[in-house]
């Protein structure tokens, strides 16, 4: 990605916590490639589409055999979903996972 724009970057630290990835980038001490779903309304933090460049992320909801026959996990899927294309607005429906039937 950097060397298509022309430079290398200089990382000098790595952060897996997005609260303070954000927090410092509002500070403007640095800038970094955040997932669309963890982008956070933030005061003095720009978010920009990076389009193809930013690739794809497919998300799971894994559990143990047989989970899905248990409703409020069918419940929090849905939920997931419907959070997640209210975010990204092309999500695909998902397909009815094993021994979902409702009951």
């Amino acid at each position: 990605m950097c060397a298509e724009a022309g430079f290398s970057p200089r990382i000098v630290h790595r952060i897996d916590n997005l609260e303070l990835f954000e927090q410092l980038a509002a500070d403007g001490l640095g800038v970094g490639v955040v997932p669309r779903l963890s982008a956070v309304t933030r005061r003095g933090v720009a978010h920009a589409p990076l389009g193809e460049l930013g690739g794809v992320r497919r998300v799971y909801l894994a559990g143990r055999t047989g989970g899905w026959a248990w409703k409020p996990i069918r419940v929090l899927a849905r939920y997931l979903h419907q959070s997640a294309q209210s975010v990204l607005g092309d999500v695909p429906a998902p397909p009815e996972p094993p021994g979902a039937q409702e009951g």
